[in-house]
């Protein structure tokens, strides 16, 4: 003996157009955002994401290629010459990084150094201004 299955009550499963969530998925859309251009609530497409395998793989295909498509606008974009491009792309692909020299002024903690020294030991404060008027000659 077999049993129909019968569909349970409730409304009418929401029909989606997958070609249409993998376009959106391409251009970046936030699956919100994917919700509101459907006209369908984002509870809806949070669900599809966890149990519906067909709209997971268009979301999936959809940002893939969206991903690659924009890689190649970013190698072209280099290889025209953009330096910004080529200098973002050697850092995020080849681990490169900006070599910040760190040039501190300690001209002004040098000066109060120097007068408490003065306070304290004034021949000590005279070779201190010695050697700091020849390191500005420098």
């Amino acid at each position: 003996m077999t049993t129909k299955h019968t569909p349970k009550g409730g409304r009418p499963r929401i029909q989606i157009d997958l070609a249409q969530v993998e376009a959106l998925a391409q251009i970046g859309c936030t699956l919100d955002e994917i919700a509101a251009v459907l006209n369908v609530s984002p509870s809806t497409v949070d669900d599809r994401m966890l149990k519906d395998e067909g709209f997971q793989a268009a979301h999936k295909k959809g940002s893939e290629h969206g991903k690659a498509t924009l890689r190649r606008m970013q190698w072209n974009s280099a290889k025209g010459g953009h330096v910004t491009m080529m200098i973002w792309l050697g850092k995020q692909l080849l681990g490169q990084k900006d070599h910040r020299s760190v040039n501190l002024s300690v001209e002004g903690h040098a000066l109060k150094l120097a007068e408490q020294i003065k306070e304290k030991d004034p021949k000590l404060y005279e070779k201190v201004v010695k050697i700091m008027n020849e390191m500005e000659d420098e």
